[in-house]
């Protein structure tokens, strides 16, 4: 009897636990899905907040930019783009000569 109690009560542990990582899963790709939203709205409105104003950890700052100045420029160069680029690479030829220029 107690073998069976502890059997059933094991396979209780294991289903709640794999309900667990499942749902936690779920809210990682809900997070990433977002993530991804926010920036679309940023594309289209560079100055947008988060609908909700939640936002991440502070980021460290760097003197090469701006608070800001790096995104805004990436936008405009993905804006302007006759074909669209999916290379960091081209992102990066772009902003340097761009910021000289200003």
């Amino acid at each position: 009897m107690e073998a069976l109690v502890m059997m059933n009560l094991r396979a209780k542990r294991a289903e709640i636990s794999e309900t667990l990582e499942c749902l936690g899963r779920h809210v990682e790709q809900h997070r990433v899905d977002l993530t991804h939203l926010d920036a679309t709205l940023r594309l289209f409105d560079p100055e947008a907040e988060a609908a909700t104003g939640a936002k991440g950890p502070a980021r460290k700052r760097n003197d090469w930019f701006q608070p800001g100045e790096c995104r805004r420029r990436i936008h405009d160069v993905l804006r302007d783009a006759a074909v669209i680029q999916s290379t960091e690479r081209h992102c990066a030829s772009h902003s340097p000569a761009a910021r000289k220029s200003n």
